[in-house]
């Protein structure tokens, strides 16, 4: 999706001009410790999709990405022992 220069503004508008569609939302590949594939994204690309992402959702209401969302993407813990529990 990041081959594309403005495909998610353009995946965005799509969904959210469809009446019948409610909410719009992302989910990024999380790679385990060691994973080299071409999914993984650099940390390049890691700041190319967030602000991609940050603009849709300021763009089109119906991209559902709080911002605590967005930063939690930004700044993963290390380990599941650093997550913080928000329940």
């Amino acid at each position: 999706m990041l081959a594309r220069p403005g495909y998610l503004a353009e995946f965005s508008r799509f969904w959210s001009d469809r009446p019948e569609v409610h909410k719009i939302w992302f989910s990024i590949y999380t790679p385990q410790e060691g994973d080299d594939s071409v999914e993984r994204l650099r940390p390049r690309d890691r700041e190319m999709l967030f602000e991609e992402l940050s603009a849709a959702a300021s763009q089109f209401p119906k991209v559902y990405l709080p911002r605590m969302v967005l930063d939690a993407y930004r700044h993963p813990p290390h380990s599941p022992t650093n997550a913080r529990s928000h329940g």
